[in-house]
C-alpha cells in the first residue's frame, strides 16, 4: 500500500508541476519569429528564472516583465545552460542582447558576472545561446500573440 501511495504522490507532483509550468507560457512573436515564452512577472518568478534547467527547447525561452524601465541586471547563478539575453525598452524594441555563459558551480555571488541592457530596459527575454545572433536582422521587437 505504501508503494502505491508513493507512486500516486510522485505522479501528482509531476502533474502539478506540469500544469503550473504550462499556465505561465504563451506564444509571442520575437524578431519576426514565433516563440514560446514562460512569463516571469512576480519577484519569485523573476529571481528563479531559468535556474536548474538542463535544457531549453528550440524557440522556447522566458520573458521577464518589469513595471518600469531601469538598469536591470541579470546573472547566471545556478543556470546550467548558456543563454542569450535580449534587453528591450518600454516600446518592446531590442536595445541590445548579450550572450551569457554558464558560471562555475559554487562561485560566490559577488564573483558572478552581471549582464545589463542599460537604464532603459523594461523587458528581458532569455533564449538559448546563439538565438539572437541567428534571428536578429534589422529592428527586433516582440509582441504577445
Amino acid at each position: 500500500m505504501a508503494f502505491y501511495r508513493t507512486i500516486f504522490t510522485a505522479i501528482s507532483i509531476v502533474l502539478f508541476n506540469f500544469c503550473t509550468y504550462s499556465e505561465k507560457k504563451a506564444n509571442f512573436q520575437l524578431c519576426g519569429k514565433k516563440v514560446f515564452l514562460e512569463e516571469a512577472k512576480s519577484d519569485d518568478e523573476i529571481q528563479k528564472g531559468l535556474m536548474n534547467r538542463n535544457s531549453l527547447k528550440t524557440n522556447h525561452g522566458m520573458i521577464f516583465y518589469f513595471s518600469y524601465p531601469s538598469d536591470w541586471r541579470f546573472w547566471m547563478k545556478n543556470v546550467l545552460i548558456p543563454l542569450d539575453a535580449g534587453f528591450f525598452d518600454k516600446k518592446k524594441r531590442l536595445i541590445k542582447w548579450k550572450k551569457m555563459e554558464v558560471e562555475t558551480p559554487m562561485l560566490r555571488d559577488e564573483h558572478l558576472k552581471m549582464y545589463s541592457g542599460g537604464k532603459n530596459t523594461q523587458f528581458v527575454i532569455e533564449m538559448n545561446a546563439g538565438w539572437f545572433k541567428k534571428n536578429t536582422k534589422k529592428e527586433c521587437v516582440f509582441k504577445k500573440l
